[in-house]
């Protein structure tokens, strides 16, 4: 493998394929982000706009749990109904 000269390398970059002279290569696998001193146009290495796993997964649970508390309440309007109904049967036996 050939890291050109002047070139950088970023601390715990993995480089895979050789590095051009006048380069800066960073990220895992390394990739180079500047050559002779100008930032390289590098469409897939966006650090900004990457995917939150752990975000995306919170978000799936609080759906989920939305979902479950709408069933809960649900539920007890049911019970609530059969109570009332049977209250109401018992008035009649009384009667």
């Amino acid at each position: 493998m050939k890291i050109g000269d002047n070139s950088k390398i970023a601390a715990n970059a993995v480089v895979l394929h050789e590095v051009p002279p006048n380069c800066t290569a960073v990220g895992v696998p390394a990739r180079v982000v500047k050559m002779n001193g100008v930032r390289v146009s590098n469409s897939d290495l966006d650090q900004i706009h990457i995917p939150d796993p752990v975000s995306e997964i919170m978000c799936k649970h609080l759906m989920y749990i939305e979902k479950l508390e709408k069933q809960v309440e649900e539920l007890k309007t049911e019970i609530d109904e059969l109570k009332s109904n049977q209250d109401k049967g018992e008035q009649h036996e009384n009667l």
